[in-house]
């Protein structure tokens, strides 16, 4: 701001009148800032609201299918197999027995004295099952002729395979090359040859020290080959770990895990929970319900309370109460755990049918907050955009006129100066005119 000059002549108190004058001036600057905090305050409780949201579609997306929504549990008699649940199974039990592990083929070289020991030039294939042959050659140029080298260069460029040089502990030679097919399975096996034709260094000779092997096992009386000892595609929904041949026949449990289940159910119910504290925090007239009355808010709350009010039957199970859930006159989702096992139990189709599938409370749920937060249509998105939009529109507005305000307090500062010279004019007229009046009266 230029300087002023306060009432040298005038004795107006410049500076003080030039300020109300910019603070009169600046009430549309103070309105749209005031309109840039509520709008900025608005949109953070929307981002938030769009956060619980997530946690809720996150918490449904777990339970909204029989696949997803269903949680078994299983045992087995022996430690030789056991399994891991991968999707929808029966509960039952099966008769498993292992005759043999998967295992890698392992191959090995002579001893050498050392590591480094330099070897014949030459060539190295290596062939994995009926695949692609690799040729390595052998040569001090590619660092390829002695064992560590060699190993390194098959680690780097031989994709499948596993190399590394072992110490036996030979008084002698313990240095050994191992090569190692990184799969289990006969159809992995290796076929490796070694063709020297350099006339300095050592002789490199390899072969099979353990063979590839197949997993072998019957369950249920049916006999199952697997490269893998992961045995997937022979019980629905299960994968089967073999890690040891059995004694015997071993038997394999799987029964449902209500418990499980029940924990999927409670995420949801608290997920919602917090979205409908949120709901009270906002609509109400307390202190920091900045969305209050919003049209937005309400059209949210009022789809997904009216999903939970909707009627879901299934032979024996009738509505949402039957399966442990319930809506108070609050808004709040309350669970009983003992309720929903019972209704597993006892109607566990009819459970899946209240609960999961296009037709159930999860999977309507979903489809309604699908629908208000995706990012490309959703209502919650282009909201929150809307409000960044007007957000900055303001800012924009704000600084241009912050420029104007500058040049209005410029302009004032320069009338009010120039008032001040020319009153300063005025008044040496004045002293000047008194002087020749009182020069006249006096020779009159």
């Amino acid at each position: 701001m230029a300087p002023t000059v306060d009432g040298i002549v005038s004795g107006i108190n410049t500076t003080e009148l030039i300020n109300k004058l910019m603070e009169v001036a600046r009430g549309p600057i103070t309105q749209m800032a005031n309109q840039t905090v509520s709008l900025t305050n608005k949109k953070i409780k929307f981002q938030e609201l769009n956060t619980l949201l997530g946690t809720f579609q996150t918490a449904l997306k777990a339970v909204d299918t029989e696949s997803e929504f269903a949680a078994f549990s299983s045992s087995s008699s022996q430690t030789a197999i056991s399994t891991t649940v991968t999707g929808a199974t029966t509960p039952g039990s099966h008769q498993v027995s292992v005759s043999s592990v998967a295992q890698t083929n392992i191959w090995g070289s002579t001893g050498f004295a050392t590591a480094d020991t330099v070897l014949r030039d030459g060539a190295v294939r290596i062939q994995i099952g009926t695949g692609t042959l690799t040729n390595i050659t052998v040569d001090s140029a590619s660092g390829t002729n002695t064992l560590s080298g060699l190993a390194s260069h098959i680690n780097d460029n031989v994709s499948g395979v596993n190399a590394w040089v072992m110490n036996t502990g030979d008084a002698v030679k313990p240095y050994q090359l191992m090569v190692e097919s990184a799969d289990t399975g006969t159809v992995k096996a290796l076929t490796i040859t070694v063709n020297q034709t350099g006339a300095l260094g050592a002789d490199l000779a390899v072969s099979s020290i353990r063979a590839a092997t197949d997993a072998e096992l019957t369950v249920d009386s049916v006999a199952i080959t697997s490269a893998s000892n992961a045995v997937t595609d022979v019980l629905p929904g299960l994968t089967l770990n073999v890690t040891n041949t059995t004694t015997g026949t071993a038997t394999m449990t799987i029964s449902r895990d209500t418990s499980a289940m029940a924990d999927k159910v409670e995420a949801v119910v608290d997920a919602y929970n917090a979205l409908d504290t949120f709901f009270d925090s906002q609509t109400g007239t307390a202190t920091g319900a900045l969305l209050s009355g919003d049209s937005t808010l309400r059209s949210i709350q009022n789809k997904l309370q009216a999903q939970l009010s909707a009627d879901y039957t299934s032979g024996d199970l009738a509505g949402i109460r039957s399966v442990g859930l319930e809506s108070d006159k609050a808004g709040a989702l309350s669970f009983n755990s003992t309720t929903f096992t019972s209704a597993a139990t006892g109607s566990f189709s009819d459970m899946l049918a209240v609960l999961t599938g296009d037709d159930g409370l999860f999977g309507k749920l979903l489809d309604k907050v699908d629908i208000v937060v995706d990012t490309t249509d959703g209502v919650l998105n282009a909201r929150i955009t809307s409000m960044e939009d007007q957000v900055t529109d303001l800012q924009e507005r704000i600084e241009k006129a912050e420029v104007r305000m500058e040049q209005y307090e410029d302009m004032l500062v320069q009338q009010f100066a120039n008032m001040e010279i020319l009153m300063g004019k005025y008044d040496a007229t004045k002293k000047y005119l008194e002087q020749q009046i009182a020069n006249w009266t006096k020779d009159s």
